[in-house]
């Protein structure tokens, strides 16, 4: 799972009143009442009025981003980028943007725009994202052993990077990220599963099935803990058991596990 699943995106709002424009307050007023029609409308006739205030281009792109109209939201973080001499966080919303669409060579400069900032831990994962989708996995954990070097707390950084290690097969490596990661969020369940996953590559299956047993008693339907609890059963010769718990995972819709079972329960 990939998980930048894990990196939402807020609207900001300037904390000192004072600061901010009519037309800011009132977008706000809309926004803490849920209605963000009205506060779109409001930005639309702010923007007319006052072209040159900044501020409403970056608001207006966060609402657009909200509403997946991305390319006018593009459109307005230029404008933004053009009325300021430093735009960080506009930079960060741009490269989220080719990002969403796909563009994972067109996000890379964008997130490069926002070193030493606010916004560099977020833009780092999703460069190394944007490397990995590329099939670029030197570069993605080039990228990942940067982030992780500047923000060693980064949740994001570090499911990632574990994430990433098991794809290339260094799974030593993804057991001592998912250690840490848990060390952090021992209740985050993605992380847990995770770390159960790389204990079977390790052939650690009684560890594996002890973490996915835990699990289970929370997500006891989940096909993927059933199914993985089956693959371990299966390497420890429990055939019967093997083949028992890829049962339930096929019944709750898991693929792999119609296999297993083709393959290896004939006759059970």
């Amino acid at each position: 799972m990939i998980r930048v699943a894990l990196i939402a995106l807020f609207l900001v709002f300037t904390s000192t009143l004072s600061a901010q424009s009519k037309t800011e307050l009132k977008v706000n007023k809309h926004l803490v009442a849920g209605d963000t029609a009205k506060a779109l409308k409001k930005l639309n006739k702010g923007i007319g009025k006052f072209p040159n205030q900044s501020d409403l281009y970056l608001m207006r792109a966060k609402l657009k981003m909200q509403r997946n109209d991305l390319d006018p939201a593009m459109a307005d973080l230029n404008s933004f980028c053009s009325l300021n001499e430093t735009c960080e966080e506009a930079n960060f919303l741009k490269g989220k943007i080719r990002y969403q669409q796909g563009d994972y060579a067109g996000c890379l400069a964008h997130f490069d725009g926002t070193k030493n900032s606010p916004f560099e831990e977020q833009a780092l994962v999703y460069k190394g994202l944007a490397y990995m989708w590329q099939y670029q996995q030197v570069y993605a954990e080039n990228v990942f052993k940067e982030a992780l070097k500047k923000f060693p707390n980064s949740t994001s950084a570090l499911y990632n990077a574990c994430l990433l290690a098991y794809r290339m097969e260094k799974y030593a490596y993804a057991n001592e990220l998912a250690n840490k990661l848990l060390q952090l969020s021992p209740n985050d369940k993605d992380a847990q599963l995770s770390q159960a996953l790389i204990f079977t590559k390790l052939k650690k299956y009684v560890e594996s099935n002890l973490l996915l047993r835990e699990m289970q008693k929370t997500d006891e339907k989940n096909p993927t803990i059933n199914y993985s609890i089956g693959v371990n059963y299966y390497h420890l010769e429990e055939r019967d058991l093997a083949c028992d718990y890829f049962r339930r995972a096929r019944d709750q819709g898991h693929d792999q596990a119609q296999m297993a079972l083709r393959n290896y329960c004939k006759g059970r």
